[in-house]
């Protein structure tokens, strides 16, 4: 006899596994409506439709369910050949498209270090390009000022030296007049007794005192324009080289300035060129990365496709196998 204990402790097992089952059935029917509902749903689609006419079609022919389940594997053989070429193609293409993204990007960071330094260096050569024209203006301005300056400078010489020319003829003249003079005073001296031998004597002295300071005004004022005439030689002289120098460096910074505005040029037309190639890069970048995204993509769901139409085949050959009616099951 089964005691009081042992017996509830049946019953709750008993009920727990009444539950457990029930639950179990419960999922088990969910299961099923689901997996009949993707049935159908697979059965409804162009290709399920497509699928059972071409199995009526050849039952029709055939009258054997063995030639349809051969039809099935051939069309499964098919799909899965069809699957593998795309895959294969996908491969192919897509490394292809992947090969051609990694050279754009390489193209791209080439261009772009190429218009970061050639940038630079442009702006370097016009900062050198601007302080060279700065110098060579300043020395424009100089050369200008000191050829003014000596303008002046020979303008203002050739004044002095007319003036003491001028003076030099007056200086002269006086002393020739002076000459004349003391020789008719001599020989009135000589040839008239009468006059007083002292003060005649005084007066020539006199007049050859006269005749010794012109001569010594003379020579002075020669002396003095002679020092100004190589005073001023000299100075045209040390100015002429200081022009002569600077002409030199006006020379050389205009070649400097000619070559750094090719150079700048150079570089901008090579910056130019580069964005141009980075810029095409770009584009072919994301136009392939574009493409290579849409085969992906299409891929993707062409192997979807391929996964459900398998799916499909499989459950149809499951179904007429275990089908009672295989006309019906095909509706023939």
């Amino acid at each position: 006899m089964i005691s009081k204990t042992l017996f509830v402790v049946l019953a709750i097992l008993a009920l727990t596994s009444a539950a457990h089952m029930k639950k179990s059935k419960k999922h088990q029917t969910q299961k099923e409506v689901n997996s009949e509902a993707h049935y159908e749903s697979l059965k409804d689609s162009a290709f399920g439709k497509n699928l059972f006419n071409m199995m009526s079609l050849k039952f029709k022919t055939t009258g054997q369910v063995e030639a349809v389940l051969n039809l099935l594997d051939e069309l499964t053989a098919n799909i899965a050949q069809q699957q593998a070429d795309d895959d294969a193609t996908y491969d192919l293409t897509s490394a292809s498209y992947g090969e051609t993204i990694d050279n754009q990007n390489a193209v791209i960071v080439d261009a772009q270090g190429n218009i970061d330094s050639w940038s630079q260096e442009i702006a370097d050569d016009t900062d050198a390009h601007s302080q060279a024209v700065a110098q060579r203006d300043s020395l424009s301005a100089e050369q200008d000022n000191i050829e003014a300056f000596l303008q002046q400078l020979a303008e203002t010489r050739q004044r002095e030296n007319e003036a003491y020319l001028q003076r030099n003829a007056d200086q002269q003249a006086i002393s020739a007049g002076l000459d004349e003079v003391i020789a008719l005073f001599t020989a009135e001296l000589e040839n008239d007794p009468n006059i007083d031998g002292d003060a005649a004597e005084a007066v020539l002295e006199l007049l050859t005192e006269i005749k010794a300071a012109v001569e010594a005004s003379i020579t002075e004022d020669t002396i003095a324009e002679n020092d100004a005439q190589v005073k001023y030689n000299n100075f045209v002289a040390q100015q002429t080289d200081r022009l002569e120098d600077i002409a030199t460096d006006i020379g050389q910074l205009d070649s400097e300035i000619e070559a750094l505005e090719t150079e700048i040029a150079s570089l901008s037309q090579g910056v130019a060129d580069e964005t141009i190639r980075r810029d095409n890069a770009y584009a072919l970048r994301d136009a392939t990365q574009s493409a290579l995204d849409e085969l992906t993509n299409t891929h993707a769901a062409n192997t979807q496709t391929r996964a459900s139409q398998t799916v499909l085949i499989g459950q149809v050959k499951a179904r007429l196998r275990n089908a009672d009616d295989a006309e019906s099951f095909l509706q023939v």
